[in-house]
């Protein structure tokens, strides 16, 4: 199974489109919601079910935080599933758009 994460408004090619696998999407969406506390458990759950969850907004500029602070700190909260180029092409994605679809 993949997630298909879509763009809002992208600004360009690279914040049109971005796909997972499940073995990567879970734990990345996991701990964005653990970290994020704007996301809620409803966000939590429709990001992990492939139907459509829409991220903006508040919640959307959170996440850019934190994966911002991911990055910069070199934490990925012990998550070893996680990895570096998943992190970098997310945070890319999320900086040339406006919010995101996760499919």
């Amino acid at each position: 199974m993949t997630f298909d994460i879509m763009g809002i408004n992208p600004r360009n090619e690279f914040g049109e489109y971005l796909s997972f696998n499940n073995v990567s999407w879970h734990p990345l969406w996991s701990a964005l919601c653990q970290h994020t506390q704007a996301l809620t458990n409803v966000d939590r759950e429709k990001g992990s079910m492939n139907d459509g969850l829409r991220i903006e907004g508040d919640k959307f500029f959170a996440i850019i935080e934190t994966l911002d602070e991911m990055m910069s700190k070199g934490n990925r909260y012990g998550i070893d599933d996680i990895t570096w180029s998943n992190l970098r092409a997310l945070l890319q994605f999320c900086e040339s758009n406006e919010g995101f679809r996760i499919w």
